[in-house]
């Protein structure tokens, strides 16, 4: 069996920092100088959670609680790996049956045991008693000390753990946009794969991708938006998860703008009906050009070859792009009276899946941040889908051109 630290191990904190959890308590009970208070009254207390807020007389302790619930997400790559009958021991001041909520609420299924102390790690007392009820393979923990060190010391294998903090690319975003930054760790740390592959697709998504459809998100203009299908899946998504506002999802393809039927004719009205903005990854905007006879609505790519009628984000034009938005059905190669007609899908199904499963992990908590427009920034990472660090920049893909 294994035991496993639980926060920054198993829970990780939307902002990153603990404290950042008693600055929102603050604002919620209308207490500027809550955090200061807090961290007074657990200095001042035996580190149990009953006895610091004996110490904050009027406040209410269940607010804490109800904001740790919210501001925590699973670290899916180490709670996959939990098994029944495993341990879980953590120094920490929340009461053991919350710390297990905790665990259940982000999707830790495994039958398991809980051990919660003030200090029992970081001083070594703890293992003794661990020892002799359990027999520890691994302990697994973020802290180099009450984690790995202090076990170490006591005969158990420690096993320090760092995937929790922010990595390269995070960082330098965290620099220009401290939410945005922390967005991307969050998403990246919900993986729920745990082959090489998969994760390297997924952190592509959270590390890349995602954070392009969040910038550009932020340059769209205030009509509304009609997102060109298929490349566009993930981007709708995001936009409504950021505004509020409906997208329109729009059925097209280079085939059925230079080839129009009378049904793809009529179903395309509705562009110009509602003063919508066509918005897609990139492109040179030749095919929508001849579609509408020169007299094309408002149109908006991210980067690619464009001409004046087409507003372009960001001067930069890659393949790697298309390539990060994989869908999971064809593309339309016809129209009929029931709608589009969709053809044998190109995309890799696993790929497909993965980019639709880390928008929804992204969109999840995206309504807890809240992002800056930088268009410097989103050219920064627009340029980083064709560095050879990422995955969709080496994978050969069967009839995807």
């Amino acid at each position: 069996m294994n035991s496993w630290d639980c926060f920054d191990t198993l829970i990780a904190r939307l902002y990153y920092y603990p404290k950042t959890v008693f600055d929102e308590v603050g604002r919620r009970i209308g207490d500027p100088d809550f955090r200061t208070k807090r961290v007074r009254a657990e200095k001042e207390s035996n580190k149990t959670y009953d006895d610091i807020y004996a110490r904050l007389p009027g406040v209410d302790p269940q607010v804490e609680l109800d904001v740790e619930l919210e501001h925590n997400f699973g670290i899916n790559e180490n709670i996959i790996q939990v098994k029944d009958g495993d341990l879980i021991l953590s120094d920490m001041y929340l009461p053991a049956d919350f710390i297990m909520k905790m665990l259940r609420n982000v999707g830790m299924c495994a039958d398991v045991d809980i051990i919660v102390t003030p200090n029992g790690k970081k001083k070594g007392w703890i293992w003794d008693e661990v020892k002799s009820k359990y027999n520890i393979e691994n302990h697994y923990g973020d802290n180099k000390k009450s984690d790995v060190l202090s076990a170490q010391a006591n005969g158990v294998n420690g096993v320090h753990y760092t995937n929790f903090e922010l990595n390269d690319t995070e960082r330098m975003v965290y620099k220009h946009d401290k939410q945005l930054g922390l967005w991307m760790r969050c998403t990246r740390l919900q993986c729920p794969f745990n082959d090489e592959r998969h994760i390297k697709f997924w952190n592509d998504q959270a590390n890349i991708n995602l954070p392009v459809l969040a910038l550009a998100t932020l340059e769209l203009p205030n009509t509304p938006i009609a997102f060109s299908y298929r490349d566009c899946y993930n981007w709708q998504k995001i936009y409504e998860a950021m505004t509020g506002k409906q997208g329109y999802r729009l059925d097209v393809s280079r085939k059925m703008y230079l080839e129009p039927n009378e049904h793809f004719k009529k179903y395309m009205k509705f562009v110009k009906e509602i003063g919508a903005t066509i918005v897609d990854m990139q492109g040179k905007g030749r095919s929508i050009l001849s579609f509408y006879d020169g007299k094309p609505p408002n149109t908006l790519y991210i980067g690619g070859k464009t001409p004046d009628y087409i507003t372009q984000l960001v001067q930069y034009n890659t393949k790697s792009m298309e390539k990060h938005n994989c869908y999971e059905e064809g593309p339309v190669v016809d129209f009929d009276e029931h709608g589009a007609v969709r053809g044998v899908n190109d995309h890799p199904s696993d790929v497909a899946d993965i980019h639709k499963k880390a928008g929804q992990a992204a969109t999840r908590y995206i309504d807890k941040f809240k992002f800056k427009p930088n268009k410097e920034l989103l050219l920064e990472l627009v340029k980083m889908y064709d560095t050879k660090n990422f995955t969709n920049k080496n994978v050969s893909w069967a009839k995807y051109n």
